[in-house]
């Protein structure tokens, strides 16, 4: 999402910046003698205004911002998932590694022979009869 200060702050349908200058100045010639309630309420009402866009345009950005922090928590879980993996293969025993890789080959060629002993017979059995 990208939100620029002046679509936020400068915005058409309530110029929060603007408004509050407004006020300032509509307080200011109250306290001189020359303003009015009127204008002050009227300043009042658009201020009110003016806060909505900007919590509006807040809450797109409190929607983005928690995307980002899930990402980020995300991404910082993987990490650490892959460096205790890395760590875990830097350790390992080739030897120890290779031997468990041997054994495992000559159960799977058991277990192939056994399955196509057992592919001529009708059930388990009649296999071990």
């Amino acid at each position: 999402m990208n939100v620029t200060g002046s679509s936020v702050f400068l915005s058409s349908s309530g110029n929060l910046l603007g408004t509050l200058n407004k006020l300032v100045s509509d307080l200011s010639a109250m306290a001189a003698g020359s303003g009015s309630t009127a204008s002050i309420q009227a300043d009042s009402s658009a201020l009110t205004t003016a806060l909505g866009v900007v919590s509006s345009q807040r809450a797109g950005l409190d929607s983005s911002l928690s995307r980002l922090m899930t990402s980020s928590t995300y991404s910082s879980t993987q990490l650490a998932t892959y460096q205790a993996q890395q760590s875990t293969l830097l350790s390992a025993d080739p030897a120890s590694v290779a031997t468990d890789l041997k054994a495992a080959e000559v159960q799977q060629q058991a277990l192939l022979g056994v399955t196509s002993a057992l592919e001529g017979a009708q059930d388990l059995f009649n296999y071990l009869h």
